[in-house]
């Protein structure tokens, strides 16, 4: 980074010199809320064990996404915290545009893989009955609050499931 990205504001991408790892990514342990051995609130570098992401960004000040595009998720971090987690299981209009984008098929510790075949009757045998439910004509978010942490599950008309969004409750 030099004089003139200093004067125009630009930041470094702290994750410049992790390794790239090719492998899958960790499960999610829904009892610890904890993707691998990362959890809500823990420090950037924490993440390094999860290998250079595909594309780092500063959206705004404090605000980092850390796309791993070729894994199929997401994680973005508030003030060099984790505060967001995102797999991209399915065909959507909003997957982020990188050419090496990959869907994903998460794992919830325990056994449970979710892929694009995963309907709404599948994640109501694995995590129980929705909280809340917002439909429109595009998608329906299935809304779940387990130890803090919002789960929402975004499935396509056919009532397939296209993503799935982790973050701390409000």
């Amino acid at each position: 980074m030099g004089f003139v990205d200093r004067i125009l504001g630009r930041r470094a991408d702290p994750t410049e010199a992790w390794l790239v790892y090719e492998d899958e990514p960790p499960s999610v342990d829904l009892s610890k809320m904890a993707f691998g051995p990362l959890r809500f609130g823990a420090e950037l570098q924490e993440a390094q064990f999860l290998g250079k992401p595909d594309s780092f960004k500063w959206s705004c000040k404090n605000y980092c996404e850390l796309l791993y595009a070729r894994r199929g998720f997401q994680i973005d971090f508030e003030n060099g915290k984790l505060c967001y987690l995102a797999f991209f299981i399915g065909q959507d209009d909003c997957l982020p545009k990188h050419p090496a984008l990959k869907l994903s098929k998460p794992q919830i510790r325990g056994g449970v893989k979710l892929t694009q075949e995963t309907c709404v009757d599948d994640l109501r045998k694995a995590i129980g009955p929705a909280e809340s439910a917002d439909a429109d004509d595009e998608e329906t978010i299935l809304t779940y609050c387990r130890s803090g942490i919002t789960l929402e599950f975004e499935v396509n008309t056919k009532g397939l499931l296209k993503r799935w969004n982790l973050y701390p409750r409000e």
